[in-house]
């Protein structure tokens, strides 16, 4: 046995060594073509990928935190985010560590079968689109499956640990919780949007009109629904965290929350909050009186909301979707047929371009930002028909029922990440009626992510408490 271990390790080294010698070999023979400053960049590059190579745990780490990062590069008809490229080369981090290291690490999981029918719908919805890229929409959904296997390989090859992740994820939150804060308060650090939405403004505190909070995400509404999902997450663990440092993250999170003014977070965030309180509820008569404490007050502020000019920013906002809604339904109503597979991924203008009247299409970009369908439940039977709706909800409600069940089946610390993941299904029901944050790669992958920590430890029911541990 001795022997054996023995022969692997050397094997490694000898993989490692090899690594290190061919990118000395590669920058080598560059110098003989390449400019200095060229030469400069290939040679971090190579260093980086090296060391991620021979640390695949670091690489790992950097995709998440990067999740966030959605500015895109285009190169021809292909654009990517930062976040894409470190997915990839996460990816073949990990191919080439199986081979080194001649690991023997199952990634079988409980929603494997899920998976492989997703896989199938979003490649075959992309070859059938009528929107010639939209294959490219399958390879983005194929990158959140990735994440999903990464976070069971590195759980279960013990490379990281549930309580780094979720420490990262943390560190990732109030990153860009700063830098949003930083944004509606002053306009500036990239911040793009203005509104009237401006809550305490109405109740006579602030300014009515004031700057979106959207951190590195570049939209409205993106950075408080990922800063609720975060929140959320570790709300189960929020006993391993000193009350001090507990309270600062909740200030911080909350504040930024607050400052996107994205009326699909404070929904997603009510949510949350009610469901969190009555799974952990342990007394009946108590859990009614915490949510007496927490809704009473909201419903109090939304009273005093409604009888002020605030009620306006919401019939605008119902006012405007459903007249972004009717040029989809219309399209279908037109062609019944396409509501059985729908007509593909990404092919939402060129379904709705013939109907749209000409003012609208006198700058096309603009109308292309202000006439995205804003309902997910409409998207996905639009790009994927009843069938496609079908599946995926379905598979969204197994993942409640299975998560729920191990929840109450389990004890100790173990139980704590199956209510987390169950809270972050809730935000995709939420976000839906308004919105489509999770048709958005990188919420898919921070959803697999997440899914990928439960589903990793959901055969191993005896997880230690400094698994846990933040």
């Amino acid at each position: 046995m001795n022997k054996i271990l023995t022969l692997q390790d050397n094997l490694l080294k000898n993989g490692v060594n090899t690594a290190i010698l061919l990118t000395v070999l590669v920058l080598s023979a560059s110098l003989l073509v390449l400019t200095p400053l060229n030469f400069f960049i290939m040679a971090a590059v190579l260093a980086i990928f090296t060391i991620f190579v021979i640390r695949p745990d670091i690489c790992y780490y950097f995709m998440i935190f990067t999740i966030p990062f959605t500015e895109r590069l285009r190169i021809l008809p292909i654009s990517f985010s930062l976040n894409d490229v470190l997915v990839f080369v996460c990816g073949i981090t990990v191919f080439l560590n199986l081979i080194l290291r001649n690991e023997r690490v199952s990634l079988k999981t409980k929603i494997d079968k899920w998976i492989l029918v997703l896989l199938v719908l979003y490649f075959a919805a992309g070859m059938y689109s009528i929107y010639d890229r939209g294959i490219l929409s399958s390879f983005k959904f194929l990158e959140a499956v990735l994440a999903y296997y990464m976070t069971i390989y590195f759980i279960r090859s013990k490379q990281v640990k549930i309580s780094g992740i979720i420490r990262l994820l943390v560190i990732a939150g109030i990153f860009q919780a700063i830098i949003g804060i930083l944004q509606s308060v002053t306009g500036q650090f990239g911040a793009g949007f203005q509104s009237d939405r401006g809550y305490l403004g109405y109740l006579g505190i602030g300014p009515k009109v004031v700057w979106h909070a959207w951190g590195t995400f570049g939209g409205n509404g993106s950075l408080p629904n990922f800063l609720t999902m975060i929140l959320f997450f570790v709300l189960p663990f929020h006993k391993y965290l000193n009350k001090k440092k507990r309270n600062l993250i909740l200030l911080i999170f909350l504040t930024a929350i607050y400052m996107g003014y994205s009326k699909e977070s404070l929904l997603t965030f009510i949510t949350c909050a009610s469901f969190y309180m009555i799974y952990t509820s342990q007394d009946i008569k108590k859990t009614i009186m915490n949510c007496l404490k927490f809704f009473v007050p909201l419903a109090v502020i939304g009273i005093i909301l409604i009888n002020t000019p605030f009620v306006n920013t919401i019939n605008e906002t119902l006012t405007g979707r459903i007249g972004i809604w009717k040029y989809p339904l219309t399209a279908f109503a037109n062609n019944p047929k396409l509501l059985v597979f729908g007509t593909g991924l990404m092919s939402y203008w060129k379904l709705i371009e013939p109907l749209l009247p000409p003012y609208l299409m006198i700058n096309p970009e603009d109308s292309h930002f202000w006439l995205l369908a804003h309902n997910y439940y409409i998207i996905v039977v639009q790009e994927t028909g009843f069938v496609g709706f079908i599946i995926l909800f379905s598979f969204l409600f197994y993942l409640m029922h299975v998560l729920s069940k191990n929840y109450f089946k389990l004890s100790g610390q173990s139980r704590n990440i199956f209510l987390s993941s169950f809270l972050m299904v809730l935000p995709i029901f939420t976000t839906s009626f308004f919105g489509q944050t999770f048709m958005e790669t990188s919420s898919k992958i921070l959803f697999f992510t997440l899914f990928g920590m439960a589903f990793a430890k959901m055969q191993d029911e005896s997880c230690e408490k400094k698994e846990f541990l933040l």
